[in-house]
């Protein structure tokens, strides 16, 4: 799903596009997959670099953000309405034409390897234990487990 909002006042446009998938559809050894997605969705494309992509939408994209949670991973920030065409272009890029080098996924996995290591300690854990008590679903580990990414099963 994509919504894209104008801001016609500020000449801005707003958007959101998520993938409705998450952990909530892993399995105990696919925990963390669709995370790695996320990741990869910034780590080059076809036609750019991951270099190139990061100034290219650096330049264009006035914010980026991305996050993955249970059932969902989200692409959302927003962006000038005169460079409308080009930005669309760069996250149309990135959702379906990614393309990770070799020496790039290394690094996504070990910055994925640090996102867990610094959520395992963090208050956020703590407070998304305390909800899943009150689920009817199995917990899930929304950034995956270290043992199969460790695995090199991502």
């Amino acid at each position: 799903m994509i919504t894209i909002q104008k801001n016609g006042w500020k000449n801005t446009c707003g958007f959101v596009i998520t993938i409705r998938n998450g952990s909530l559809f892993e399995t105990k050894n696919e925990e963390g997959y669709t995370h790695f997605a996320e990741h990869m969705m910034f780590s080059g494309t076809k036609k750019l670099s991951r270099f190139k992509l990061r100034e290219k939408y650096d330049k264009i994209l006035n914010s980026l953000e991305a996050t993955t949670s249970r059932d969902r991973v989200s692409l959302f920030g927003y962006f000038d309405l005169q460079d409308f065409d080009e930005a669309i272009d760069v996250l149309s890029q990135m959702m379906y034409k990614w393309k990770c080098e070799k020496e790039n996924f290394q690094d996504e996995k070990k910055d994925i390897q640090n996102e867990i290591r610094e959520y395992s300690t963090s208050y956020e854990k703590v407070l998304c234990g305390e909800a899943n008590k009150l689920l009817s679903i199995p917990a899930q580990g929304v950034l995956g487990r270290p043992s199969v990414i460790k695995k090199n099963k991502i």
